[in-house]
């Protein structure tokens, strides 16, 4: 099992005893709290399953795009724009939780005639759902040409935050883990 596994697994157990000798939940848990608040918020909202999660993380997500992508929620215009940043972080957390193909539901292969299997012809074999760009523009409530001048990119930058939030909950996570671990083995020798 990897580190997100292990740590939502770790997340659900009622176990949370502390054991010097080894790596226990509790040590799984605690190595979140050195994470940023958005990389926490979405870890406990995906890997951990915690539904009260999503508006917390959401909120974050919302000012840090507004500053990274300098919206402000000033005058008209600035309200609209706003809302519809708002609207682009719920789609992009969307994708970011549901990244997988509908069809073979990121199995990459599925069954086909004479029950042999076949690549997905929806993902290409991918097992990635490519989310077209009707859906994103029907989710924003914009029109094309505002989606192709600025939104589109908007959404990449917006994804790539989610995702480099993950990431970098990973790395802290494993990072610290493994530390500890280390201490563990030199407290032994």
């Amino acid at each position: 099992m990897g580190i997100r596994d292990n740590t939502a697994s770790a997340m659900q157990s009622s176990d949370l005893e502390d054991d010097s000798r080894f790596t226990t939940d509790i040590n799984r848990i605690a190595a979140l709290g050195k994470a940023g608040k958005l990389g926490r918020y979405l870890w406990h909202w995906k890997y951990g399953k915690d539904g009260a999660c999503a508006a917390p993380a959401l909120n974050v997500l919302v000012r840090r795009a507004a500053k990274r992508l300098k919206i402000r929620e000033v005058g008209e215009q600035g309200r609209i724009e706003y809302a519809i940043l708002r609207r682009a972080c719920i789609q992009m957390l969307h994708e970011w939780m549901s990244p997988h193909c509908r069809k073979c539901n990121g199995a990459k292969e599925m069954i086909g005639e004479r029950g042999i299997l076949v690549q997905c012809d929806a993902c290409q074999g991918s097992g990635v759902r490519n989310y077209p760009d009707e859906e994103r523009i029907d989710a924003l409530k914009i029109e094309r040409k505002l989606y192709e001048a600025k939104w589109s990119r908007h959404l990449r930058d917006i994804l790539s935050m989610i995702t480099a939030e993950d990431i970098e909950v990973a790395l802290i996570a494993n990072t610290q883990i493994h530390d500890d671990e280390a201490k563990v083995v030199a407290q032994a020798a």
